[in-house]
């Protein structure tokens, strides 16, 4: 069954086009790596399955369902680059975010389900030591890991991550991505990277997106794919060399 389904989607800014006609069938527990070069569209195409932009023409749908049917099912972990770290706001807090609720009262008191929720994925995710902790004091992995839980914490079947190893140390990286792929074996996941060396280690399928979608499928790609993507030759990392696919560009291009 298909988790996400994305037909024919558009979107524009003004005259600018961010995406076009792009068409996407993510399966059920699939994990997939969306790549490309920056100003390519992965963002937009993210906001869009989320219901966050419109498109010009084009739909989503998310198990068979229009988006309005399944605003608690997509867990969402955005760039970390737009997140104010001097927020007076501790990690039990953010993550006690994601059991919200549409519509609060002033004096808005969580449920006793909700901190056990919240307690258990703290736990799970190696953060009850720092559940206290103001999170401007949180390591770039520590930080990333507290989105992930407030993601979590809405318990979704779909999880949406935008950069989520960008800026963070090599072992931070790593695990991250093994906490993903242990997540992924209960709910379909979703990750905009530019972390070329992370698809052959973690990733089930890549769609490789430049504006229209160019591929998807299996992780190895040939010489020619790649070209059309990022607009240069880029020299394939031969199958079975572990966590590298692509070689750093002649000319400096590491996107």
């Amino acid at each position: 069954m298909n988790a996400i389904e994305v037909k024919d989607v558009s979107v524009y800014y003004g005259n600018l086009c961010a995406i076009r006609d792009v068409n996407l069938n993510v399966k059920e527990k699939e994990f997939l790596g969306i790549i490309g070069p920056n100003g390519a569209g992965k963002s937009t195409l993210l906001k869009v399955i989320l219901g966050l932009i419109k498109p010009v023409s084009g739909e989503v749908r998310i198990f068979g369902k229009d988006l309005k049917e399944t605003n608690k099912i997509l867990g969402y972990i955005p760039q970390t680059s737009g997140f104010d770290r001097n927020f007076p706001i501790n990690v039990l807090d953010v993550v006690l975010m994601g059991r919200l609720k549409n519509r609060l009262s002033l004096f808005h008191r969580y449920a006793k389900e909700d901190m056990e929720i919240v307690t258990d994925l703290l736990d799970k995710l190696g953060l009850s030591d720092v559940r206290d902790r103001q999170i401007g004091q949180l390591s770039g992995g520590q930080l990333q890991r507290v989105l992930i839980a407030r993601a979590l914490a809405i318990e979704p079947k779909i999880i949406l991550l935008d950069e989520p190893t960008a800026s963070i140390d090599a072992n931070s990286r790593s695990q991250i991505y093994s906490l993903l792929k242990e997540l992924n074996e209960e709910m379909t996941i979703v990750v905009v990277t530019h972390d070329l060396a992370a698809v052959s280690a973690y990733f089930d399928s890549i769609a490789c997106l430049n504006k229209e979608l160019h591929y998807h499928g299996d992780k190895e790609l040939d010489e020619e794919t790649v070209e059309k993507i990022y607009g240069c030759p880029v020299e394939l990392i031969a199958h079975g060399v572990p966590h590298r696919v692509f070689k750093v560009h002649e000319e400096g291009y590491d996107d």
